[in-house]
């Protein structure tokens, strides 16, 4: 289908321009055996030239992530998840076995300072925090926002009970899977949903659309009327706002990458549920 034709074109596209800079580093690297370039300089350019190439082979992603979002998962993570390159962000029992073996914080787009997030959130709101992990966003929202209701949505218990354990009766508690929305709450029960990483994480699975579909299908209808989406995210590519504005169609309406908080690889989108 169309989503899927941009895809791949997403991915040709990407590995285009890695060819690209292949061909530039053979082009410079016959120019550097010439004998009228001295040795420490042609030895400094081999060095210049060999961390290009690294540079780009680490800023494209493998082709599953790279039709997703246009970025991989960020190398830090990796790291501190103590994970090679085979974790499945999507999968949930994979973040259960995180949480039991560390309490270790993982901020996702941590380029984004979590004050600016919480401006967002309007006064004596319901806020939901889909796919909450063990980010110190709630903190914030409690410590800055008006009277805030906040409720923490993770499929991990683990991770839940640690929270428990910071924030006591302060925020509510929910384990469950951020697709199932609408058998977790009532309809029209929150004036926000934060999405901070969660759909990155779908992202990288298989047959991610029909997921992220029924993510949003859920979101608009626990979402009251007006009721906003906050999603914090890699830059998406074209293709797939494109999915979310036209093929989706779950009632939301988005406004992409607002220029006040995105930068150059994060994106803060908000979405308006309508009436």
């Amino acid at each position: 289908d169309r989503s899927k034709k941009l895809h791949i074109f997403e991915q040709y596209t990407s590995y285009h321009m890695i060819l690209k800079v292949c061909g530039t580093a053979v082009q410079l690297s016959t120019i550097l055996k010439m004998k009228a370039i001295s040795t420490p300089t042609r030895m400094l350019s081999m060095v210049v030239i060999a961390f290009v190439l690294i540079n780009t082979s680490l800023s494209f992603p493998c082709p599953s992530t790279m039709a997703r979002t246009g970025r991989k998962i960020p190398v830090l993570v990796v790291s501190r998840l103590h994970q090679t390159a085979s974790f499945d962000f999507s999968a949930p029992s994979e973040w259960e076995t995180f949480y039991q073996t560390t309490s270790e914080v993982v901020e996702w787009h941590n380029s984004i300072p979590l004050e600016r997030i919480a401006s967002y959130v309007p006064g004596n709101a319901k806020v939901l925090l889909v796919g909450c992990g063990n980010s110190r966003l709630p903190a914030t929202i409690l410590a800055s926002c008006q009277d805030p209701q906040v409720v923490l949505l993770d499929s991990s218990p683990t991770c839940l009970e640690q929270l428990k354990g910071i924030y006591g009766s302060s925020v509510e508690n929910v384990c469950g899977n951020a697709v199932d929305l609408d058998s977790l709450f009532p309809d029209e029960s929150f004036d926000m949903i934060i999405d901070k990483g969660l759909s990155d994480a779908i992202f990288c699975s298989e047959g991610w659309d029909s997921t992220i579909q029924k993510l949003f299908e859920g979101a608009t209808k626990v979402l009251k009327q007006n009721g906003k989406y906050l999603l914090i995210s890699y830059k998406l590519p074209k293709s797939t706002k494109s999915f979310l504005v036209e093929e989706a169609e779950c009632g939301l309406e988005w406004e992409f990458d607002l220029p006040k908080d995105s930068n150059d690889r994060v994106g803060v989108s908000l979405a308006t549920r309508q009436a």
